[in-house]
């Protein structure tokens, strides 16, 4: 667990470009094997394995060593209800979610998760700690993948299909980067990590999102890459970057076959990655993942609320996907600026989404997209005259 800690702390010094030192990290970090030494904290966060059975464990065991402190979890796949139901009555209304992205020194966006009897004291104190780190605090709801594993898993599930049809990993993040997104999904899931990335579609898929995301198959890639221990798809230099060629454990998954996508093959995959995205993102706010309420960004106050709700969590929502994805326009701008610049009107959007969901129900059209049409609205920008 040491080990673990201090690799992490070399990774944020890393990613932070000379402006975090990794001495001066070390020194505000205490370990010890002692969970007693829990007893005078006012806030627990447990980091263990994405384990049900072993989170339970240690939340109530550091409950018992200190009764009045906050739980909370950093689970980024298992609903705080589940973590709950193990627990004695007396610690589940001390239960929250401060769900950070990787690299955690990096990313800005925190998920504060709470369930219907997660008490207010709770919430606020684990936004005050993640905002005392300078970070933006998030509240939102404890649902299948919270907010931003929930709209981004979509996009994972359709580059996961596309390797199993034997697109390029190259191809796919190539059209994700036209997209203006700094890293392709594949390169994403390579940086968080594959065995992470299974256990979150995995999670996603089994927790009311229907076939739009199907658990990981056995013998799929992405399951024989785990299974091998691979490191990622794409091979790493010594500082653990990728270097853009594909892995010796990949190209042994996949016997080499790989096929070549074309330019026009690009513009369709880009086409499918950046609706399976947004679209989520719809169902989302339809679902109203956010928690409802006032949402604080930073100690200075809070994010104004627009004329109306769906406007001010659209905006809340891409600040939250841009902030945790580095997702260039989140996702509601990204959609506006779709509806102008490729399809013309909503309707001609929701015209092509029900042909794609013909044979994927990924691209099903939410009800808000739908009513939308009638009068071509758009989420946050005027609606053209």
């Amino acid at each position: 667990a040491v080990a673990n800690v201090q690799q992490t702390l070399a990774e944020t010094a890393k990613f932070s470009k000379g402006k975090l030192q990794l001495a001066n990290l070390q020194g505000k970090v205490e370990t010890t094997p002692d969970i007693t030494h829990v007893g005078d904290c006012q806030l627990i966060v447990e980091c263990v394995a994405e384990d049900l059975e072993t989170k339970i464990a240690w939340l109530e065991a550091a409950h018992q060593q200190n009764p009045n402190a906050i739980l909370a979890t950093n689970t980024s796949t298992i609903p705080l209800e589940l973590i709950a139901a193990g627990l004695s009555e007396s610690a589940r209304t001390k239960l929250v979610g401060i769900h950070g992205f990787h690299p955690m020194g990096i990313m800005s966006a925190v998920e504060i998760v709470r369930m219907d009897s997660t008490s207010d004291e709770a919430v606020a104190a684990a936004a005050q700690y993640v905002q005392s780190l300078g970070k933006t605090a998030i509240i939102v709801k404890s649902t299948a993948g919270f907010l931003i594993n929930r709209v981004l898993t979509p996009l994972l599930a359709q580059a996961l299909k596309l390797i199993e049809q034997g697109v390029s990993p190259l191809e796919i993040d190539a059209a994700m980067k036209m997209m203006g997104w700094p890293m392709g999904p594949i390169e994403l899931m390579d940086f968080i990590g594959l065995s992470t990335c299974k256990a979150v579609v995995n999670s996603v898929a089994a927790r009311g999102m229907g076939d739009r995301v199907q658990a990981v198959a056995d013998d799929s890639v992405l399951a024989r890459l785990v299974e091998m221990g691979a490191q990622g798809i794409y091979k790493k230099d010594r500082a653990g970057r990728s270097t853009g060629e594909l892995s010796d454990q990949f190209l042994q998954v996949t016997a080499g076959k790989m096929a070549v996508a074309g330019d026009m093959d690009r513009h369709a995959m880009k086409e499918k990655l950046e609706l399976a995205f947004a679209l989520e993102a719809v169902r989302a706010l339809e679902d109203h993942v956010l928690w409802q309420g006032d949402y604080r960004f930073d100690g200075d106050g809070v994010l104004p609320k627009a004329e109306n709700q769906r406007k001010h969590q659209a905006q809340i929502i891409d600040a939250a996907l841009y902030l945790g994805l580095n997702a260039p326009g989140g996702a509601f701008r990204f959609l506006d600026g779709l509806i102008d610049d490729k399809y013309g009107s909503v309707a001609q959007l929701v015209a092509r989404c029900d042909q794609l969901a013909e044979t994927d129900s990924a691209f099903a059209v939410p009800k808000t997209l739908r009513q939308m049409a009638v009068g071509n609205e758009r989420f946050l920008q005027p609606i053209p005259v």
